[in-house]
């Protein structure tokens, strides 16, 4: 234990401080620790005195045992209500504490990383997250055995931060290994298990195993409706989640309604400026856009992207995607030049947040080379798309249907410089990749397929 120093912060003794800590321990103590907090309004109350008593606590370098507890306990509480960066803080100085008093192959300890890879994920800083999650997951099985549920839950977390790297593959292995460790552990039908099936579900979806996924997603709705009611946080998860696959699967009707429902419930549970109320205004957006309901689509993507930036500042990739497809709505409106603008921006968040290589960074690439039309751009637009096409290409294990809509772009490129026989042949290969994809009875197969039989030659007759 370091040397106190002599000052007294705020007109506060040592004495005091270690006085105001104990008392707060046993009140913190009362209280139901979970993801839910479900005693919200006592941690409102309990929170701003707590947080003044720490930062004095901190001044005096007070490292002990209970500052430490009471720091993670309040980083925690702050992550729940989505103040990353005071939740952060937080839990930052929880890891110092226990560094310094020498508590570092515990399971307190390795919650504590987990946490805090949990924080710094949020905020989009993968790569240091992947760090204190994979130490965390470590310490996990030391001290608690390969089939603990902690240890479930760091495989969870791990898989999570993988698959927006884009690792699908050591992802999927993780969150396969949670899913069957919840279920020896908890039975079939636990929350723990559906938070699994939804992760293992959003994994393969983002690699186009729709009906797997779909699969997943259903059985983690199921789950939390039971165990849970139909208005808590996690259905509304669960119903975005199913949301996206429906909709990716062109089941739009169906997709809407569940989006409508998510947002019904993260307003009422979360508050209308919430992070999780974005992402489903997003996915709303997302299914109104694909319906050819922009104008309405707009209005919740905008929304969405307001929400992001005051929440989680301008370079987060959540800001990436709510500029991704707000640019694609507007491109779809003629709206080129606004367009553009977000489009550029989300693919400068998305290269500096998860590196140039990245398939979402493709993605971008192709919506912004079909957002430039005007001449003097086109130069750039056509090494856009090629840049795209060839970094999905490389990228097999990503959703396959993206490759399908790059191509059928260099499809319809070569149709407008006249070049129908390289525009046929693109277009054959899209509409192979997206039936291979999505199913010949998707919306887009037949949007594909529809092109495709009446593009003309060059002598304007109709291809047959």
């Amino acid at each position: 234990m370091s040397d106190f120093r002599d000052s007294k912060p705020g007109g506060v003794s040592k004495s005091e401080i270690i006085a105001l800590l104990d008392e707060f321990l046993a009140q913190v103590l009362k209280l139901p620790v979970s993801h839910e907090y479900s005693s919200r309004p006592q941690w409102d109350l309990l929170a701003p005195p707590l947080h003044n008593c720490l930062n004095a606590a901190h001044a005096f370098d007070l490292h002990s045992e209970t500052f430490r507890y009471l720091s993670a306990v309040l980083g925690n509480y702050y992550w729940h209500i989505a103040d990353l960066s005071r939740a952060a803080t937080h839990l930052r100085r929880a890891i110092e504490a226990a560094e310094y008093i020498g508590e570092i192959d515990t399971a307190n300890f390795a919650t504590c990383c987990g946490s805090f890879g949990g924080v710094l994920s949020a905020e989009g800083n993968f790569a240091e997250a992947e760090r204190y999650l994979r130490r965390a997951l470590e310490i996990h099985e030391r001290a608690l055995g390969p089939t603990h549920s902690h240890v479930a839950v760091g495989c969870g977390h791990l898989g999570g931060v993988l698959r927006d790297q884009g690792n699908y593959g050591e992802a999927e292995g993780y969150l396969r290994r949670a899913l069957e460790i919840h279920e020896r552990a908890l039975g079939p039908v636990h929350p723990n298990v559906a938070s699994s099936c939804a992760d293992l579900g959003g994994l393969l979806l983002s690699q186009g195993k729709y009906e797997e996924a779909e699969r997943y997603h259903r059985r983690a709705l199921e789950i939390d409706e039971t165990t849970l009611g139909p208005a808590h946080p996690h259905v509304a998860m669960g119903c975005g989640n199913l949301g996206g696959v429906l909709s990716d699967q062109g089941k739009y009707e169906e997709a809407e309604g569940y989006h409508r429902r998510a947002l019904e419930i993260y307003e009422k549970a979360l508050g209308p400026d919430h992070p999780d109320v974005a992402t489903d205004c997003g996915n709303l957006g997302a299914v109104l856009s694909a319906q050819g309901r922009y104008e309405e689509a707009e209005g919740y993507l905008r929304r969405a992207l307001e929400i992001d930036e005051k929440a989680l500042g301008p370079a987060h990739p959540n800001v990436a995607t709510d500029c991704g497809s707000l640019g694609s709505v507007l491109s779809a409106q003629g709206h080129y030049a606004e367009a553009e603008r977000y489009l550029r921006r989300a693919l400068e968040i998305r290269e500096k947040a998860l590196g140039p290589e990245h398939p979402d960074c493709a993605v971008t690439r192709y919506q912004l080379a079909h957002a430039l039309r005007e001449p003097r751009k086109q130069a750039e637009a056509w090494e856009l798309l090629h840049k795209a096409i060839a970094g999905l290409e490389a990228r097999p294990d990503f959703s396959p249907d993206f490759l399908a809509y790059a191509r059928w772009r260099l499809a319809q490129w070569h149709e407008r410089g006249g070049d129908f026989a390289v525009a046929r042949s693109e277009g054959a290969r899209a509409l192979a990749l997206c039936t291979e994809a999505l199913g010949a009875g998707h919306p887009d197969t037949g949007k594909i397929r529809e092109w495709l039989d009446g593009l003309a030659d060059g002598d304007g007759k109709e291809v047959q």
